[in-house]
């Protein structure tokens, strides 16, 4: 039996997929919560003591040099996925800054309720258990993708990437914060970001991208976008 609970409305496929009546103690200890824009979740290194299902929200993991001067975005986390992997693997701390990069709805839920759930496998178990290959997978490609492939492609990854969770062509951004998200200086992100915009895939005004030409936004990009998306595709697939 799918999941049906009308207090509370479920986008995230996770908890969607699993059955209600196995999960009861779980689902009905979910905490709708709204996340705004720029909220850091928790702190590299802080304790993890709720685990976040996004609904609507995308949380970007950001990584940080020892002297805090510069940072990498190393995963994405939408409906597909759940912030707070390292929970699940038996960690106790953040191992990275978890930064909402849209806003919108979640669902959170303490780490110990959490535990409870999986002890035994079951379905929640396999499921986080195939997201967390997921997060793998984004974190591998990450260290790929900023070693060989140049700026120009890894913003329009990430812009594809954006595109997906914000289920709508136009959604905010700054050029602060693409170089905050690509560890990368801001007047290379700019230049970058005018050269998609000048052969017609973006267009940008007063901090709201727009994706104007979404399979030429894909041609632009480096395969790491596709990897990531067929393993996400394949874990909800199954």
């Amino acid at each position: 039996m799918p999941l049906a609970a009308p207090r509370i409305p479920i986008q995230n496929q996770i908890l969607a997929a699993l059955p209600t009546k196995k999960y009861k103690d779980l689902l009905s200890s979910l905490q709708p919560v709204s996340l705004s824009l720029n909220q850091v979740l928790y702190e590299a290194g802080e304790p993890v003591r709720h685990v976040y299902f996004p609904n609507s929200a995308m949380i970007s993991m950001i990584a940080f040099r020892e002297d805090g001067a510069r940072s990498l975005e190393v995963g994405v986390i939408g409906n597909e996925g759940m912030v707070g992997t390292s929970a699940f693997l038996g960690g106790h701390t953040a191992l990275n800054q978890a930064l909402v990069q849209l806003a919108g709805s979640a669902l959170r839920v303490r780490v110990d309720v959490l535990r409870d759930a999986v002890e035994g496998g079951g379905p929640l178990h396999k499921l986080l258990h195939g997201y967390a290959h997921v997060a793998l997978t984004q974190a591998t490609r990450s260290a790929v993708c900023n070693r060989f492939h140049n700026l120009e492609q890894r913003l329009a990854r990430w812009l594809l990437i954006t595109h997906d969770h914000a289920k709508s062509d136009t959604f905010p951004m700054t050029h602060q914060f693409m170089a905050t998200l690509l560890g990368a200086r801001r007047v290379d992100v700019t230049m970058a970001a005018k050269a998609l915009l000048k052969v017609g895939l973006i267009s940008y005004h007063r901090g709201r991208m727009t994706v104007i030409n979404r399979q030429g936004l894909e041609d632009a990009s480096c395969d790491c976008y596709r990897i990531v998306r067929d393993e996400i595709d394949r874990l909800h697939g199954d």
